[in-house]
């Protein structure tokens, strides 16, 4: 669920993405991050079965009305896939300071 301030792109991915992310999971779980992964993975599998991206966060409490318009209108829109390397990151809530941990 998003937060009021914040417009979700969020997908269901494909085998290979899964497989994927499976090892990649796996690959942490013998880190020292693993207690740090089940703990926050307590209720939930890992990984996680949908992937998501904020698209977009903004400062009020809803969106403009133009814009819900324009998002309703093209909700139904492919526009195609994406794909790109999974990389572990250490970032704070608005990712102004990122820091890569393994990729």
């Amino acid at each position: 669920m998003a937060l009021p301030s914040q417009l979700l792109l969020a997908g269901i991915p494909d085998a290979h993405s899964l497989r994927q992310r499976a090892a990649f999971a796996e690959a942490l779980l013998e880190t020292p991050f693993r207690d740090d992964l089940l703990a926050r993975h307590a209720t939930t599998p890992l990984p996680a079965p949908f992937w998501h991206s904020t698209l977009l966060r903004y400062r009020a409490q809803r969106l403009p009305a133009r814009f819900q318009r324009y998002f309703a209108d093209h909700q139904q829109q492919d526009y195609g896939s994406v794909s790109a390397p999974v990389t572990l990151v250490m970032a704070n809530y608005n990712w102004t300071q990122v820091q890569e941990i393994a990729s």
